[in-house]
């Protein structure tokens, strides 16, 4: 079972996870566009076109993966907070202020999230 630090943790890591993946299928899609426009105008053959939507493809698998996992995330800490995650506060850090110490990491998560403060561990 997982602790109530642990389970935010990994919602917010399954949060920016999401956010990154569909930045990645924006970003692909993008390139697809570039790649049929190449190909209209004779630059690139049809192969690259047909590699750039499986790259899509590939982009929107990834994001549903990780959509999957977030649910699962969301699930888990709703399981051991008793709330939802809509008051979760998921702080912007600044690189700097993470120090390769797991043990710093838990309590930034616990000091910046009021569900975890008032749960009883």
């Amino acid at each position: 079972m997982l602790s109530a630090t642990e389970s935010y943790l990994n919602l917010f890591k399954a949060k920016n996870l999401v956010s990154l993946k569909k930045q990645d299928e924006e970003n692909t899609k993008k390139l697809l566009k570039l790649i049929k426009g190449r190909n209209r105008s004779g630059e690139v053959g049809g192969s690259e076109v047909i590699k750039y939507q499986t790259f899509v493809s590939t982009a929107i698998s990834d994001r549903l993966m990780a959509s999957k996992d977030l649910f699962k995330a969301e699930e888990e800490y709703n399981k051991i907070i008793g709330k939802n995650d809509e008051g979760v506060f998921l702080p912007v850090i600044d690189k700097t202020q993470i120090s390769g110490n797991s043990q710093d990491l838990v309590e930034l998560a616990t000091s910046n999230n009021p569900y975890l403060k008032t749960y009883q561990f």
